[in-house]
């Protein structure tokens, strides 16, 4: 399934083959998903990656924005960007106001955006 919505998506590229193999071991490797009993099938887990530092978790927000096309983002969707699925983040904007690499400023309507200063 995953290959094919890739496919239909992106096109047949040459690579999706082992892109799509690479995906689902990493799923596979990190917990996220689990063998459902029948061939390359898979099912979800409920469970997410939780980290016990907080510097771990501002350094993936800070990937995650620079990964990110807009410059910019309010903090609340910050964190539940896609590319941070795998993850519970539980740093609050305290710790971004505290770190070096993020500017977080407070807009109208009650909501703070965040961007990278470096």
């Amino acid at each position: 399934m995953v290959k094919r919505r890739l496919i239909a998506s992106r096109g047949h590229l040459g690579s999706l083959e082992k892109a799509v193999q690479r995906v689902i071991f990493s799923l596979r490797n990190w917990g996220l998903l689990e063998n459902s009993g029948e061939r390359y099938h898979y099912a979800p887990r409920s469970q997410v990656l939780v980290s016990d530092s907080s510097d771990v978790e501002v350094w993936l927000l800070a990937c995650a924005l620079r990964a990110h096309p807009a410059e910019e983002l309010p903090f609340v969707d910050l964190v539940r960007l896609a590319e941070l699925f795998a993850f519970r983040i539980t740093v609050g904007l305290a710790a971004l106001r505290q770190s070096p690499h993020f500017a977080v400023d407070r807009q109208g309507g009650g909501w703070d955006s965040v961007r990278l200063t470096d």
